[in-house]
């Protein structure tokens, strides 16, 4: 749902100014950090699943239902924050903004 107002975001001035070209470079980067990025996220939840929950073995159902549902939100929040980082180079929220319609439906979405 956050993502339904993506077609009104606003591009940076200085991407406008000059034509665009695939760069595979540029996915390369992207999955460089983005992949180790959502790695350390998963961990950390593993983690506190692991301290905070208990979760040792999928013995304990009950421990295993609430780790599920830790991680089911974790994942959306982190799914949801990406749109963010996808939709400029610089850096998100201090660089470049998105446009309200976009920043609102990813806070309806976090809360």
């Amino acid at each position: 749902m956050s993502q339904i107002a993506i077609p009104w975001d606003r591009m940076d001035p200085e991407y406008l100014t000059t034509p665009q070209r695939w760069d595979a470079r540029d996915l390369f980067r992207f999955i460089m950090v983005l992949g180790p990025t959502s790695s350390t996220i998963d961990m950390c939840t593993f983690a506190v699943d692991w301290f905070y929950y208990g979760v040792r073995s999928t013995a304990d159902a009950h421990a295993v239902k609430l780790a599920h549902t830790h991680w089911f939100p974790e994942g959306l929040l982190t799914q949801t924050l990406i749109v963010h980082l996808l939709r400029t180079a610089k850096i998100p929220v201090l660089q470049s903004r998105a446009v309200r319609p976009l920043v609102l439906s990813t806070l309806v979405i976090m809360v």
